[in-house]
């Protein structure tokens, strides 16, 4: 049965079919709102318009396709266990929770505007090679299930809720403004999360970057942040990185800072202290200006900074102009900072004293 109205209809009877493999396919701008128990098995299509669910079974048994427009819970919160195939961006109302297994057959983007925890809700598990989901809209969206997608999870706007350490999107991407809840979990093994809004974390203990997974972005994260073997680059260039907590550095734990001119520049600011330790990757943008002496606080802390990096690499050369490098630790209020010093040769001599007061590392330009 196809449905091609402008107009909005309620349908108050009970969709079946004798072979039981009909399927309900709903297109124009109008609204449908089902109220019964539906038994027919040949699946939905959703096309266009909104679809407006009655009752939990609504849909009948068969899959839910969705190739846009809206779907929303009526008159009550509903739960619907269907499968369901996302091939195209849709508006999820309030109320509504899919427990049902879902295949991603293409990158969509799912729009929610109701600010109430848990308002819209997928339960079940989400899969799709390649593909990923962008969460749009002030609302809230919960994605509970141990998801095996491989495509970025983006948070655009308002707030998405992930429940699961399990959920096995290849990254994560957050838009300044938007308030992802990461559930406690941190960041899964060889995944990435961009942070450019504020993290929020229901969990308890630090919030892990587990080995091959990388933090970056212009946001804040929380809670205190355990580094001990993936990759801290702060910025999505150049830019600021917040904790609003401790961080620990250790292991195989990588933290990365560019320079990207001399006003701007990669920094890991840290609200609380900082044990060190890992590595530390400098590079430098193509271009930059042959302007020495320079110094650049990459991180700073309001509370102790203890340790130091066990390697420090620069990823590249230095810029013309410059022959060597080095770190420096010094007071900053109630904390600390680390400065990295660039020089000139011919004032190569100055590197220990702009270094002062508490020399950390002295690096020469490569051959």
């Amino acid at each position: 049965m196809t449905l091609n109205q402008s107009g909005n209809s309620e349908f108050r009877g009970t969709v079946s079919t004798v072979s039981g493999a009909g399927a309900l396919t709903k297109n124009g701008a109008g609204d449908l709102a089902l109220y019964n128990a539906n038994t027919y098995s040949g699946g939905t299509v959703l096309n266009a318009g909104r679809l407006l669910l009655a009752n939990n079974a609504a849909l009948g048994t068969g899959t839910i396709t969705i190739n846009g427009e809206h779907i929303r819970a009526h008159e009550a919160e509903r739960t619907l266990s269907n499968p369901l195939a996302l091939n195209g961006s849709f508006v999820l109302g309030q109320l509504t929770n899919f427990t049902g297994n879902a295949t991603l057959v293409n990158n969509i983007t799912i729009t929610s505007f109701d600010a109430t925890t848990n308002a819209s809700v997928l339960s079940g598990v989400i899969s799709g090679n390649g593909f990923g989901i962008t969460k749009s809209g002030a609302g809230v969206l919960t994605l509970s299930g141990n998801s095996t997608y491989t495509g970025t999870t983006t948070v655009s706007a308002g707030r998405l809720n992930i429940t699961s350490g399990s959920n096995a999107t290849s990254g994560y991407s957050v838009a300044q403004g938007a308030t992802p809840d990461m559930g406690g979990f941190g960041i899964p093994g060889g995944k990435s999360l961009s942070v450019n809004g504020t993290l929020q974390n229901m969990g308890t203990g630090a919030f892990t970057v587990a080995s091959g997974a990388t933090l970056s972005g212009t946001g804040a994260v929380p809670v205190s942040v355990s580094n001990t073997s993936g990759i801290v680059s702060p910025g999505n260039s150049a830019g600021t990185l917040t904790i609003n907590g401790n961080y620990a550095q250790s292991g195989t734990g990588v933290l990365n800072i560019e320079i990207a001119s001399l006003s701007s520049f990669d920094v890991l600011a840290i609200n609380g202290s900082a044990t060190l330790g890992g590595t530390l990757n400098i590079s430098f943008a193509s271009g930059f200006p042959n302007a020495f002496p320079a110094t650049f606080d990459f991180l700073t802390t309001t509370g102790n900074l203890t340790g130091f990096f066990q390697n420090v690499n620069l990823v590249g050369s230095l810029p013309s102009g410059a022959t060597g490098y080095s770190v420096r630790q010094s007071a900053n209020g109630n904390g600390q900072r680390l400065t990295l010093v660039v020089v000139p040769e011919a004032n190569a001599g100055l590197l220990a004293l702009l270094a002062a007061p508490l020399l950390v590392g002295v690096f020469r330009k490569r051959k």
